[in-house]
């Protein structure tokens, strides 16, 4: 019996799960509340922002506007699971060479995720905050800065 249970410990080392050397990439499931299809309405234009799943690690997502029946894309984001951290990066077209900008997690629970990067200028603090079944508040900042809210509505799932 105790031949079986070293070979157990020895079979649990090597396969990585008694020691803590295999990468772990937490899922994204805490996040499901993102994903859909979100809108604002403004004076002049309508805004959406919509989010899909690739796998479990990794979410995709476009912020674009219309305004008079012209589309402009203004963001591609992701949100993705990596090396053990959950990441949020943006591409703001126009601004930062068009270049991915990244931001860890830093705060998250069941309704909110703050992700902050306090190297880059503006914003530095992004975060999306569930608000009932229907609303998601998005907040950006930097130690100077702080935008108004932004309140969208789901308008698909």
């Amino acid at each position: 019996m105790k031949h079986f249970q070293y070979l157990a410990i020895l079979l649990l080392a090597l396969s990585g799960t008694l020691f803590t050397g295999c990468e772990h990439n937490p899922g994204l499931n805490g996040f499901n509340w993102i994903l859909g299809v979100w809108e604002v309405q403004n004076k002049d234009t309508t805004t959406f922002e919509i989010w899909e799943p690739v796998n479990d690690t990794l979410y995709e997502g476009f912020n674009f506007q219309v305004l008079h029946g012209d589309t402009t894309i203004k963001e591609h984001l992701w949100l993705q699971s990596a090396k053990g951290e959950i990441k949020f990066s943006a591409k703001v077209y126009g601004h930062n060479e068009n270049r991915r900008v990244y931001f860890t997690l830093t705060h998250q629970n069941m309704n909110q995720a703050r992700f902050e990067n306090k190297n880059h200028d503006f914003p530095t603090m992004i975060q999306y905050t569930k608000s009932g079944v229907h609303y998601v508040k998005i907040k950006y900042r930097n130690e100077d800065v702080e935008l108004p809210e932004v309140v969208m509505e789901k308008v698909d799932s």
